[in-house]
């Protein structure tokens, strides 16, 4: 548990709080300090299922409260919560086993916590993430989200289901405690898995194009009144009785469809319902609160609970608007990629039947109607292996392969990570077509001694250790804080040159236009004789540790 508290907590900044949840109760309880939360959870492990809060709060909302989710100041990395199938979840179409269960996991993750009935995971930032301002925390929410469409995608593709567990006030449960659900069977919240050296950027696990800024949906709700006797409109009401079965089964708590019989269930269906027939605002919350009222269910009279679900009612209209819009215009764009994969067959077989030389121009613009993305020039570098090279209006793509180009999936990653463009699905023997339309057009580029992995990190490490050639140069270890956050990368310590990853990374980008992945840089390191090593520093006064990779006496290179 501590070891846990420590990676995901340890960093948080002075004057936040941490979330532990009670489920015995609903109780709040709020911590600033790591070790308080361990003698706490110690203390009541056995006696109540306990759970941490994925975000940090800026105050302490009480004992029968958690942080809204508009008001969380920071997340330390992306998470999922899957459930495996087992006689407490009334779905059937879940994972069978662990590893199952595993498999949806688009990256490794930082640690896996066994839950009892299903597994959660950890995808930990290198940093905190706090947030500075408004934009900052939707920017967050935004990414989490895509971070869970990339779970349920592969999900959905196996059959399974996994809830949608996004929210910034999302709790998750704590290893070393237990897991209550069934009192019969209680089961042990074991952390099973730890990388803690596994860190990430948020970048490196959400395509570009999910955070790029864009037209912000903002919940119009005006001011609402919350009234303990609050009746909803007698017409719409009688009205929405009579003619709408799925709206009096809500009211009357007679849903056998709806896996989740909580109040809070059923105020979204009555919500949804009322929200279709353009209820206002005001008359949405009424209903509600009459609604528990009716059913003796606690009354909620809290804005964050009704603002939180109108937002989220407005937020799926506007989403099925773009849906209906995507499925309006979908017909016509697929009638134009027919046309222009046409036309470039037919500029390679004109050019092949008349011994004339390829108009790369040509393919590039039909490729640019095919794609939706403009390429300026398709390049491919005649190494050993042979390595591609896209480059576009923004940026230049780096493709290690032609497996990358053949497998549709690993080309929109691409890029979709160089430049926020997610490039629509195609069917298998369409891409084929469009994958040896790519190969055709690519320009042959006779490389040099830099042709190999080795050789292209060691011209860049060089590069790189050119522009900072006076080194910050530690006594010892304790000196590592101040120092480099005053004066940055690279440093000397004890006979080694050490470099930060992400900083190397930033460089590539930057000097030549290279967007790699983090794993991608590591493995170059690595090839070049660069150790991965972890060194205990003190930051602020607090002890913590750094991922960093080192090499042996390399100062006067």
């Amino acid at each position: 548990m501590t070891e846990f508290l420590q990676e995901l907590w340890g960093f948080k900044p002075e004057g936040s709080f941490v979330l532990v949840w009670q489920k015995r109760g609903k109780k709040s309880n709020w911590f600033q300090d790591i070790g308080k939360i361990e003698s706490f959870a110690q203390k009541n492990r056995d006696l109540s299922d306990l759970y941490i809060g994925v975000g940090l709060s800026p105050k302490d909302y009480g004992s029968k409260n958690r942080c809204p989710a508009n008001e969380v100041s920071g997340i330390a990395g992306f998470w999922a919560d899957i459930d495996i199938l087992d006689e407490v979840h009334k779905k059937e179409n879940l994972p069978a086993s662990l590893e199952e269960a595993k498999s949806l996991f688009p990256e490794p993750p930082t640690c896996v916590i066994h839950s009892g009935h299903g597994i959660q995971a950890w995808w930990l930032f290198r940093e905190p993430w706090i947030f500075e301002n408004e934009d900052e925390r939707f920017k967050a929410q935004a990414m989490c989200q895509a971070w869970h469409h990339r779970l349920l995608e592969r999900a959905t593709a196996r059959g399974w289901v996994i809830d949608a567990t996004f929210d910034l006030s999302r709790i998750l449960r704590i290893p070393g405690t237990k897991n209550l659900k069934d009192p019969k069977d209680v089961r042990d919240v074991e952390l099973i898995e730890q990388e803690w050296t596994t860190r990430y950027e948020p970048e490196d696990l959400v395509p570009a194009i999910v955070v790029e800024k864009k037209e912000r949906v903002e919940a119009e709700i005006g001011r609402i009144m919350l009234r303990p006797d609050a009746a909803p409109p007698t017409e719409k009401w009688e009205a929405l009785m009579s003619a709408e079965p799925k709206f009096k089964k809500s009211w009357n708590h007679d849903r056998k469809d709806l896996s989740d019989q909580s109040p809070s269930s059923y105020d979204f269906s009555l919500a949804s319902i009322a929200f279709q027939a353009d209820w206002s605002d005001q008359e949405i919350v009424d209903l509600l609160i009459a609604h528990r009222r009716k059913h003796k269910a606690d009354l909620k009279l809290r804005k964050d609970y009704y603002l939180r679900t109108l937002e989220k009612l407005k937020l799926e209209r506007k989403h099925q608007e773009k849906i209906n819009e995507a499925l309006e215009t979908h017909s016509k764009r697929a009638t134009e990629i027919k046309v222009a994969l046409a036309n470039a067959k037919v500029t390679l077989i004109e050019a092949e039947n008349n011994g004339a030389s390829l108009e790369r121009e040509e393919i590039l613009k039909e490729l640019e109607k095919i794609l939706g993305v403009r390429i300026e020039k398709l390049q491919k570098f005649l190494s050993e292996p042979p390595s591609y090279r896209l480059q576009t209006l923004a940026t230049n793509i780096s493709i290690e392969s032609a497996g990358d180009i053949i497998s549709q999936t690993k080309f929109r990653i691409k890029i979709a990570d160089a430049t926020g463009v997610v490039i629509r699905p195609f069917k298998k023997e369409e891409w084929s077509d469009i994958a040896q339309l790519i190969l055709n057009a690519c320009e042959e580029i006779e490389v040099g001694e830099e042709s190999t992995e080795e050789g292209y990190i060691n011209s860049l490490l060089r590069k790189y250790l050119h522009r900072n050639t006076n080194l910050v140069s530690l006594q010892s270890v304790e000196e590592y804080g101040e120092k480099i956050q005053e004066e940055g990368f690279p440093f000397s310590l004890e006979g080694y040159t050490y470099i930060s990853l992400s900083e190397v990374r930033k460089f590539i980008r930057v000097t030549i236009g290279d967007v790699l992945t983090t794993k991608q840089v590591g493995k170059l390191l690595r090839i070049a004789g660069w150790i991965n090593c972890k060194i205990d520093v003190i930051i602020d006064g607090k002890r913590t540790s750094r991922s960093l990779f080192k090499i042996k006496s390399i100062a006067g290179a």
